[in-house]
Order: structure tokens, then sequence, then C-alpha cells
């Protein structure tokens, strides 16, 4: 199975990732493919409340940011 991991914390090397690094490494041992996704390293922008998602006149957003390469 593929498993992607998303370390939110804005360390990157930091406490949070040390855990997931246990995590992944135990997901890792059970046989599965293990990919780590920082979210400092994607430009993500807040909700701007424009209704186009709501309105169905887009699929999914109507913000093109790298919050779409993550999905």
């Amino acid at each position: 199975m593929n498993v992607m991991t998303l370390l939110g914390s804005p360390r990157e090397n930091g406490n949070t990732a040390h855990v997931l690094t246990w995590v992944e490494a135990a997901l890792t041992d059970a046989g599965h493919n293990v990919e780590r996704h920082w979210i400092n390293d994607y430009a993500i922008a807040g909700c701007q409340e424009c209704q186009c998602c709501k309105n169905r006149k887009v699929e999914l957003c109507n913000i093109y940011d790298d919050g779409i390469v993550v999905l």
C-alpha cells in the first residue's frame, strides 16, 4: 500500500518529525511504500470564501495554489 504522511510542523527536523519518522519506519517494515510531504514546501493559500465550490462553478477550488498538488 502507498502511504503519504504530512508533516505540518514549522520545524522540518523537530520533535514531530522525529515521531513521524518512527511511524514511517513501522509502516515501511510492514511492507508499505511511504512518502513524506512537508507542508512548508508548498504555497497554500487560505480560503477566500468566494463560494465557487459551493455554487458548483468549479470542481475543487477556485484558488490555484500548491494545495491542488498535495491532493
